[in-house]
């Protein structure tokens, strides 16, 4: 309900990170939102994200990426389908989530 990915993860997560980690899905929509309504650049993409994830305390990120979401290699532009792809530590906890990215 809270946008955080269903986890066995979660578990290591204490209360304020568990709430600092809905950050995550913040940063996945804004990525979702910016392709929907035509953004080309995945750096522009990224940086936003990074930007919404910088804003929480808890958050250090491992890293923001754009990739096809065959290869999972980098993408240069959103011309196509692609995947925004992260991982984050909150404490000792890492986690990793994703969100496809459509016209």
């Amino acid at each position: 309900p809270d946008g955080l990915a269903m986890s066995s993860r979660n578990s290591y997560l204490d209360a304020p990170s568990r709430a600092a980690a809905t950050v995550l899905y913040r940063a996945l929509t804004a990525a979702r939102d910016m392709r929907r309504v035509g953004c080309s650049s995945p750096s522009t993409v990224v940086q936003r994200m990074c930007d919404i994830i910088k804003d929480e305390p808890l958050a250090v990120v491992d890293y923001i990426s754009i990739v096809d979401p065959v290869t999972f290699r980098q993408v240069e532009s959103l011309d196509r389908e692609a995947l925004a792809v992260l991982a984050v530590h909150f404490g000792s906890t890492r986690l990793i989530d994703n969100m496809l990215l459509e016209d």
